[in-house]
């Protein structure tokens, strides 16, 4: 079993733990891997390229990601 494989198993036994559907898990799988991703393209626009968004913008960014 890969390390993604690991993951998503302890994340579904703990989503049916407090009664989430795999659906729901699923989705808030998406919405993590987009704040993530978002996160680490800010920080490289920030030490590469000097550019800087603020709080808005990214939460804007994570929502267009993710839905």
């Amino acid at each position: 079993m890969t390390s993604y494989e690991e993951e998503s198993e302890t994340v579904f036994s703990f989503g049916g733990l407090w009664g989430f559907s795999k659906k729901s898990i699923e989705s808030m799988q998406i919405i993590w891997l987009s704040v993530a991703w978002t996160i680490w393209k800010e920080r490289n626009n920030r030490i590469f390229k000097g550019k800087e968004d603020n709080l808005l913008a990214l939460g804007e960014r994570v929502k267009l990601q993710s839905f």
